[in-house]
Order: C-alpha cells, then structure tokens, then sequence
C-alpha cells in the first residue's frame, strides 16, 4: 500500500486528472491522514494586486464551504492575511493565529467550525509566494496539534502540490512530453536532452530520478522518502510520469521555477530564495521546494541580503509588499 503522503505527492504531478477533478483527487488520502479527521476540502487561491483570492473549491460538504466563506467575509484583514501569509505550511487555525499573535478565541472561527462538526482545521497551503496554488484544510473533531515531524513531511508535500499546480497551468493542456527538456529511464539515463542543458544539470535530473525511484520503494519510511523525492530540481525542473509502448515508463523533466521578484541586484538563484523568505517561509521549506540543499540557501540569503542593505529576517518581512508583485511577462 502506498503511503498517503506519497499517494498525494504522486497525484499533484498526475497530468491525466482533469482540471475539474485534481483538487478533489489530490486531496482525498488527506482525510485519514490525521487522528479525528471529519472532512476535507479545498480551495485554489490566485495573487491579484498583492492579495490572495480564493478560486476554484471541492468539499466533502458543501455546507463547510459556504460556511468558510462566509466567516472569511466577517474575519478581519489582519487575522484573514495571517492564513495566506508564508506558502508552504501545514498548521491548525488555533497554532497558525497564535504564531501570528491573534488568539483563536477571541475570533469568529470556532463558531463557525462548530456550525460544521469541527473544533478546528490543520490547513496545508500549498502556493508560491507571488503565484497561485492550493490551500487543503482538514476538519477536526478535537483541538490537535501534529508533532513538528508531521509538520515537516507535510510542508514537503505541500512544496510538491504548488509545484504540480504550477506545471499545470503552465502547460494548460499540454502534453508534458511535448514541452520536455530531458526524457530520463527509471534508472537515470537520458534518453534525451536540449542542447541547452549543462552537465551539471543533465547529472542532477539523473540523479533525482535514480532518487524518486527509490522513494516509490514498497516499505520506503515516509520522512526518508520525501526528503528523497524533492520538489523541484535545482530550482529548475519537475519530475513527470510518462508511459511509451509495452506500458514501460519514464521521466519527463519539464522546466517548472517559480515566479519570483524582479531585481536587478540579485542573481536569479538570490532572487528565488529572497522572495520565500520575505514570504515567511523558512529556509528548510525554501531548500526543499527549490531542490537544493540547506547551506546553499543560507548562502544566497546571506548575499541578497548584504546586496540589498538587510541585517534581519524581520527587515527583510517588512519588504515583503515591495516583492509581491510578479514580474510582467
């Protein structure tokens, strides 16, 4: 039996689902995932002029859906930005609020979490900073908050969902090996490369296919499958499924890196990392859903932020409105 996290991670990069039915697939091994689980939905969320908007949804029950609406339309700016602030999370309302400084109680929430069935909801946000993406939610039953680990492994999941949603839209229909910049063998040979792709890049997507074959091991523990299976590679490419005659399989890289403020300071590298943790999202979060290692991200931080005249992370925050606009293309 597959792991739910990797039934979920297997499902964000499944270009067969249609669009209609994606949130719904993606989501569904989430409802078991957590100990006194009730329902399960999900909303598409959009940047427009630097505010998150909620899109398309699915719901278990509809009824949470017009009840979460309508208590986001009486929740104040400041604890309604709170839930769209860093893009790769996986918190209850309850621990996401009281990290914000709001306290859950003094708000409308548990009100209308109790007109559903639910004392609380674990959301995974699921977006890139500046583009679109997912936020699921989960209801529960029982105020609960998941160990740090589980925090982490869902984190890692939900890098690869933004990552999945993002390749959706940009091949809007397409078939991923039309738009290919490497076609790779279960066992990492390249079967075909542009003739744009540097060495160093051609050895990395071996390398990370040779890695999610071994995390689709039967038996593979959860934590150290996904820290196998990363997001992107070097912040370039995504990983797809592609069957050939005979019903044999391959890997199909597509360019995939996230939209990311302009600067004509920074290196492009620089400019990917700052604009995640100016979004509040954490170095750990950053490496992963880039695809590269912890001490790199820590280096580009470093110099974008002697580039730029930053001393703390909190200055850095504070610029945030300032990188919250994609670049034009």
């Amino acid at each position: 039996m597959v792991d739910r996290h990797l039934q979920l991670v297997e499902r964000a990069y499944d270009l067969e689902i249609a669009k209609p039915e994606w949130l719904a697939e993606v989501g569904r091994p989430l409802r078991e995932s957590l100990a006194g689980a009730a329902s399960c939905f999900a909303f598409e969320v959009d940047r427009r002029d630097g505010t998150s908007v909620l899109g398309r949804h699915d719901a278990e029950d509809p009824e949470v859906i017009t009840q979460l609406r309508r208590s986001f339309a009486e929740v104040p700016p400041p604890i309604l930005r709170a839930f769209f602030a860093a893009p790769l999370e996986a918190k209850s309302s309850a621990d996401l609020l009281a990290e914000a400084g709001f306290d859950i109680d003094a708000t409308v929430l548990p009100d209308a979490y109790a007109r559903v069935g639910f004392k609380d909801v674990f959301s995974i946000s699921a977006f890139d900073p500046l583009g679109g993406g997912v936020i699921f939610g989960i209801g529960l039953r029982e105020r609960v908050s998941p160990s740090p680990e589980q925090r982490v492994m869902w984190m890692q999941v939900a890098a690869h969902v933004a990552a999945g949603f993002r390749l959706r839209r940009q091949l809007e229909g397409r078939a991923a090996i039309d738009q290919a910049t490497a076609v790779l063998r279960p066992d990492g040979t390249l079967d075909h490369a542009d003739s744009d792709l540097t060495p160093d890049l051609r050895g990395l997507l071996s390398e990370a296919v040779r890695r999610v074959e071994q995390a689709r091991t039967r038996g593979r523990p959860t934590q150290e499958a996904l820290e196998l299976w990363q997001a992107l590679i070097a912040g370039s490419c995504s990983l797809v499924d592609h069957f050939i005659g005979g019903g044999r399989r391959c890997y199909v890289a597509v360019r995939n890196a996230p939209k990311i403020a302009r600067s004509k300071a920074l290196s492009r590298r620089e400019a990917e990392v700052i604009t995640y943790i100016a979004s509040g999202t954490g170095t750990r979060a950053v490496a992963y859903a880039l695809g590269v290692d912890l001490a790199t991200v820590r280096g580009y931080l470093r110099t974008a932020m002697a580039k730029l005249g930053i001393r703390s992370r909190a200055e850095l925050i504070s610029l945030h409105a300032m990188l919250s606009e994609p670049p034009k293309p």
